[in-house]
């Protein structure tokens, strides 16, 4: 095991597996472990890569941004706190845009970015806005490609009782970026059987 002053992972089996190599997470403390996808925790030797432990020691990610004209005035991107896993977005629109209850709006933010290979960016809601005013994404997560290089916008829906007004600079999602693994089908005669089964929708009760 390791000590209080050190920990890692290790996954066995990457190689020849078909997995792509993919960007490196790099630690603060200088550490660097290889973000490999699809590894199972039974797959995970803790005695490996010993990496400093601390509130630093958390992995980054680099990804090319971009504003885009006319945007210079909009914040990046940011975390909000020390330990939020989304940074906020905010609205890039010209003029106030209102959505109407039941009503979907497309909302610019000004910026587009390259999200490296091996990874994706996730738009989601924001928990203030659905609690206060009912306003959220009707295809949440919304998905950013690697291979798409426009601008970032979010779709807005309105469930709530009133119309919401959105202002230029405005917080209105927030973007999380995580590995994704490259699926390779296994065709067999038959599943490997569990107690759930089929079971489904609702099927263990209330």
């Amino acid at each position: 095991m390791s000590n209080d002053k050190t920990r890692g992972l290790s996954a066995r089996g990457w190689e020849g597996a078909g997995v792509p190599d993919i960007p490196p997470l790099t630690f603060a403390a200088g550490g660097r472990l290889p973000a490999r996808p699809g590894v199972r925790h039974s797959d995970l030797d803790i005695q490996s890569f010993p990496l400093p432990c601390g509130p630093m020691n958390r992995p980054t990610l680099t990804v090319a941004i971009t504003r885009l004209p006319g945007h210079d005035d909009l914040p990046l991107p940011s975390y909000q706190s020390e330990h939020a896993a989304g940074m906020d977005l905010h609205a890039g629109v010209a003029e106030p845009m209102t959505i109407a209850p039941g009503a979907i709006g497309l909302v610019p933010t000004g910026f587009a970015i390259a999200v490296p290979e091996g990874y994706e960016a996730q738009v989601r809601p924001r928990s203030g806005l659905a609690l206060k005013h009912g306003l959220s994404l009707p295809n949440s997560p919304g998905t950013i490609d690697a291979d798409y290089r426009g601008e970032v916008k979010v779709i807005l829906i309105n469930h709530g009782p009133q119309p919401v007004t959105i202002t230029r600079g405005m917080r209105i999602a927030q973007l999380v970026i995580l590995p994704v693994p490259r699926v390779q089908w296994n065709l067999v005669p038959e599943l490997p059987p569990t107690e759930r089964g089929s079971g489904g929708f609702g099927h263990t009760g209330h």
